[in-house]
């Protein structure tokens, strides 16, 4: 999804190193021409944008990017504490995309987010949607990707074991935490894990200030990532 909005050229640059052992050399790097215009206007026939509570303003964001309104869904929660979802518009024989990280946001806990995702995947397969793609920037519990002992649960397998059950046809996240987690989807539901490295590593990269920089991975699951970027 949004791949196709990025397209990869190469860009001539060159790195003011400071350091004495490295002298000033040029070197290659990429950078992202970014689409910004509006879809085509079949497409927004075919298409509708949905998101839940856990970062609305990133959908408004990616709304106004795509040039692409934002459809009627309301979000809510009854007296006792549940989701209440409500579509407002026919989503029937449509792509729906939404846009649904799975974190806490406010008084919005992880469960919340993760059970209004589910429950908005849900709504849209039983309103005959004809794909349903969901967004999930962040992936919650994605660091429970294996058993550390005995008598605990994979966590991250479970939470894309309920999203497949309900109706995902495809997700697409950003930087999970580890690769293997696309391997807990079945091949019926295929994950795009997008790399948002690449763009920070451009806007360092053009950046003449720097003295010496280090890059510095948190943990060894992130050693690949760090080496890449």
């Amino acid at each position: 999804w949004l791949q196709e909005f990025c397209l990869c050229s190469r860009l001539r640059a060159t790195w003011p190193f400071t350091a004495t052992a490295m002298p000033s050399k040029e070197v290659v790097t990429k950078t992202f021409q970014v689409y910004t215009g509006t879809l085509a206007e079949d497409h927004h026939h075919k298409a509708a944008l949905f998101a839940g509570n856990s970062n609305p303003e990133l959908a408004r964001d990616v709304s106004k990017f795509l040039g692409m309104p934002l459809s009627d869904c309301q979000v809510g929660a009854f007296a006792d504490g549940e989701v209440n979802i409500k579509v407002n518009e026919t989503v029937r024989a449509k792509d729906c995309y939404i846009i649904q990280p799975v974190c806490r946001n406010g008084n919005k806990s992880v469960n919340d987010s993760l059970m209004e995702l589910l429950l908005l995947i849900s709504t849209m397969r039983r309103a005959s949607a004809h794909q349903i793609i969901a967004v999930i920037p962040y992936y919650g519990y994605a660091r429970q990707d294996r058993k550390m002992a005995s008598r605990v649960p994979i966590s991250a397998a479970d939470v894309a074991m309920m999203i497949t059950s309900v109706g995902a046809d495809r997700t697409i996240c950003v930087d999970l935490h580890c690769g293997q987690i696309q391997g807990f989807f079945p091949p019926s539901v295929p994950v795009d894990n997008l790399n948002a490295g690449r763009i920070g590593a451009l806007y360092f990269a053009e950046k003449t200030d720097l003295v010496k920089p280090v890059v510095v991975s948190p943990d060894a699951g992130g050693g690949a990532r760090a080496k890449e970027f």
